[in-house]
């Protein structure tokens, strides 16, 4: 392709490549020249597709925290606490991935959340599914059928839940090795030079998950992983690990109250649980010791600006994230639906600027950060070749057409850029690559 190419290539950095030719083979960037090396390159080429002139090619958006069984009630109980008989879990959350249990259920809703992800100029989803390991498989196969690269859990929780929303410590287990196997199994169908769909053990979050539970999940984790928690590198047959960590002072209390003098990092961590695969969301209640453990053991944050504003006591908390990437944990952004009603990276973006302003007065999170955020911040999350656009990277990729949003703009390139992140949407999204394939 032919046009306008720009990234982040730090959170301050947003760099613009004008009449640049991007090669890609096999789904990988294997080529970018400009000028007059562009035309010289292109003349040996026989497809060359030319962008239109006032367009932009962009990094897709990498989403590293999303519950898709929620977003059935998505712009609901903005009022509620997290915990609690009247809070967002027991009145909501529970009752809607309930409704799993039904496979048709799972993947009508499946279907319409990775849909809507690609139409957004998403190309890369974290996923919690729900405790069903056949409703989840069904999120598996509409990221695959639909070309969304993915993380996706069947989640476990063995305690202090619903009496019937829980599951055993042992059917929980078996489950979820179930559902690796089956998840590995479909991808490399899917994929078989590289898996676009990955499994993630999912204990929902501490107080949910006994010691048990959690000491089994990190013994699966070795299983697949190596018992050294992996090499960083390639993802093929790898599982990953997410959950939520640290996200209000009443789940803080919680904790306190099951396990006396610990905190969330450390039991993640005596678990083995904490590994260069491992991604926990809001975060925005560790201290800095805690920053330190996670960015020890390669972990990554995932960054929910929205939810965290709406589900944290008063005053307000979020995540600040500048400040956890100082102390060496990579950070990236997400919506954290339905917690966060909007499922468009782009409202991530803006909500993640207006809460880092008010609430850490130190901190300055600007657009470029946030696009930083959104693209190779979550690239380096889950350590895959995505989030920009360098020779080796897989080509995943959104073409922003500005001329389709309101009111229509002018091309130049970092201004329409800045104006994509403060006013576009979904109506600007001409067409979205996942891996050199559009999608």
């Amino acid at each position: 392709m032919r046009g306008t190419l720009a990234h982040a290539t730090s959170p301050s950095t947003i760099e613009v490549l004008r009449d640049a030719l991007v090669v890609v083979t096999d789904g990988v960037i294997t080529n970018i020249v400009q000028g007059a090396d562009a035309d010289a390159l292109q003349s040996t080429l026989h497809d060359v597709t030319q962008l239109a002139e006032d367009s932009i090619l962009l990094p897709g958006f990498v989403d590293t925290h999303v519950h898709p069984a929620q977003v059935t009630f998505a712009g609901s109980g903005t009022d509620r606490p997290l915990l609690g008989p009247t809070g967002w879990l027991e009145c909501y959350t529970y009752p809607a991935e309930r409704a799993w249990a039904d496979p048709t259920v799972a993947a009508e809703v499946s279907g319409a959340v990775v849909r809507r992800a690609l139409k957004h100029g998403c190309t890369t989803a974290v996923y919690f599914g729900t405790i069903h390991l056949e409703g989840t498989l069904k999120l598996v196969d509409a990221c695959l059928e639909q070309g969304l690269r993915a993380v996706v859990g069947k989640v476990c929780m063995d305690r202090c839940s619903p009496a019937d929303y829980v599951e055993s410590t042992e059917a929980s287990l078996s489950d979820m090795e179930a559902f690796v196997q089956a998840t590995i199994a479909k991808a490399e169908v899917a994929h078989p030079n590289g898996p676009l769909v990955h499994p993630a053990l999912t204990p929902r979050f501490i107080p949910t998950c006994s010691t048990a539970l959690l000491a089994g999940l990190g013994e699966i984790a070795r299983k697949y992983n190596g018992s050294d928690g992996g090499d960083g590198g390639s993802r093929a047959n790898k599982v990953f690990v997410q959950s939520h960590i640290a996200q209000s002072a009443d789940q803080l209390a919680f904790v306190e109250q099951l396990h006396p003098g610990q905190r969330d990092a450390a039991l993640f961590d005596a678990a083995g649980l904490l590994t260069d695969r491992c991604v926990l969301a809001h975060a925005m209640h560790l201290d800095e010791s805690e920053l330190q453990l996670i960015a020890r053991r390669k972990s990554a944050l995932a960054f929910c600006p929205l939810s965290n504003v709406f589900h944290t006591e008063k005053p307000a908390s979020t995540l600040d994230a500048p400040n956890a990437w100082r102390c060496g944990c990579n950070v990236g952004l997400a919506t954290d639906t339905a917690g966060g009603y909007a499922p468009s990276m782009l409202h991530a973006c803006r909500t993640a600027v207006i809460a880092s302003r008010c609430l850490h007065k130190d901190t300055t999170v600007d657009w470029k950060y946030a696009f930083w955020l959104a693209t190779r911040g979550g690239a380096a999350a889950l350590s895959m070749p995505i989030g920009g656009f360098e020779v080796g990277n897989e080509f995943d990729a959104q073409l922003v057409d500005p001329s389709a949003g309101d009111p229509p703009e002018e091309a130049m390139a970092l201004g329409v850029l800045e104006k994509y992140v403060n006013l576009g949407d979904d109506r600007n999204v001409a067409a979205v690559w996942v891996r050199g394939k559009q999608v």
